[in-house]
């Protein structure tokens, strides 16, 4: 990639004021370690929620108690949803 001109470069610097936040985390990749900060616990929880379903679902109740209890992500997550569920 060449060299941007002043013009462009200042173009550039516009758009990335006026885009929402959450956008330019996700378009400029020397935010990828905020991008990683913000949404990483989300995604990994999300996974471990679906392996916790996943085990329920093939009769495996020991398997999925095993795997929401002994993660500390996953007692963060029960911690957050019992409130949620009640």
């Amino acid at each position: 990639m060449g060299k941007l001109t002043i013009e462009e470069r200042r173009r550039m610097n516009a758009a990335r004021r006026t885009r929402p936040r959450a956008i330019a985390i996700l378009a400029e990749p020397r935010d990828r370690e905020a991008w990683r900060r913000r949404f990483g616990p989300v995604v990994g929880l999300i996974a471990l929620g679906m392996s916790v379903i996943a085990a329920a679902q093939a009769g495996l109740p020991g398997l999925a108690w095993r795997l929401a209890s002994t993660s500390l992500s996953a007692s963060s997550l029960l911690e957050w949803l019992m409130p949620v569920l009640r």
